[in-house]
């Protein structure tokens, strides 16, 4: 987690669940450390996810979208496009 930008310097702790083929070569679930302002969009950049994959994006139940600011004690879950008919 390299991010060019720390709001003074404090860090906020995240839940990561990933759905799916995100889980491939990461991990299920992992509770993670980030700035305080951090997007979904930057949480999906630093897991080496293009911003196109994720198909549904869910914080503490709902709905949410990349552009959402995270909080500290989130529950950020992310869902690939599932393929098929």
């Amino acid at each position: 987690m390299d991010f060019d930008f720390v709001v003074g310097g404090v860090r906020m702790h995240v839940t990561v669940r990933l759905h799916g083929s995100f889980r491939v070569g990461r991990f299920r679930e992992e509770v993670r450390a980030y700035p305080e302002g951090t997007t979904v969009a930057q949480v999906v950049l630093d897991l080496d996810i293009p911003l196109t994959q994720p198909d549904i994006v869910i914080i503490n139940d709902e709905r949410a979208t990349l552009d959402r600011v995270l909080h500290d004690g989130d529950l950020l879950a992310l869902f690939p496009l599932v393929a098929g008919g």
